[in-house]
């Protein structure tokens, strides 16, 4: 992505936060992800993971430090620990591909799907269309609320709406051979399988 010097951040008069040009990750936008608490109460959201890049996003990443510290003093009367935040530092994070950025982790109700946009903003991305998925750019649309209950005091951010820009390199937990090299090796038949008789 290349230095932009528009602003990536707009906080709209309701509170919605729009960040610009990120990098998507653990994206969930057209099927929710099943998760398990620690209680084991079953729920499933919709997620992302914004990842913004220190070199291209310092402006944004310090007014939305501001903003949670802001919400802390107003709301908790206190500073909450790190994990406890929507907005992370991604270096603490051990995970290589957040590494020299901060990261913003949102998701939403599964009864309250976010909306998925194309580049014009208006037309909706379905799966199919392989645009939205880990490792695209986009624009992500959150808005933060406050937790404060039986699961401990939080910041969070609902996952409201993410926009295609334009594609990046897919992030994948599994790398597979090409089909067609999968069993080259393994012929047909049952014959020198390996076993002895």
């Amino acid at each position: 992505m290349a230095k932009s010097k528009k602003s990536l951040l707009t906080i709209k008069e309701n509170g919605d936060i729009i960040i610009k040009e990120v990098r998507l990750s653990y994206l969930y936008c057209f099927d929710p992800q099943q998760n398990v608490d620690d209680k084991g109460n079953v729920t499933r959201k919709f997620k992302c993971t914004a990842i913004m890049p220190n070199e291209t996003h310092a402006d944004e990443i310090a007014k939305l430090q501001e903003l949670l510290l802001q919400r802390q003093k107003e709301v908790f009367k206190k500073r909450l620990p790190a994990g406890q935040l929507c907005l992370r530092d991604g270096d603490q994070s051990g995970k290589d591909e957040y590494a020299d950025a901060w990261i913003l982790v949102a998701s939403e109700k599964e009864d309250n799907p976010p909306a998925t946009l194309d580049r014009d903003g208006r037309t909706k991305v379905k799966k199919s269309d392989d645009k939205l998925y880990s490792g695209a750019i986009g624009n992500v649309m959150v808005r933060l609320w406050n937790q404060d209950n039986s699961y401990g005091k939080r910041i969070n951010a609902n996952f409201l709406g993410v926009q295609f820009l334009e594609h990046g390199e897919k992030f994948s937990s599994v790398e597979r051979p090409a089909a067609d090299e999968m069993f080259d090796d393994e012929g047909g038949g049952v014959a020198g399988d390996g076993f002895d008789d």
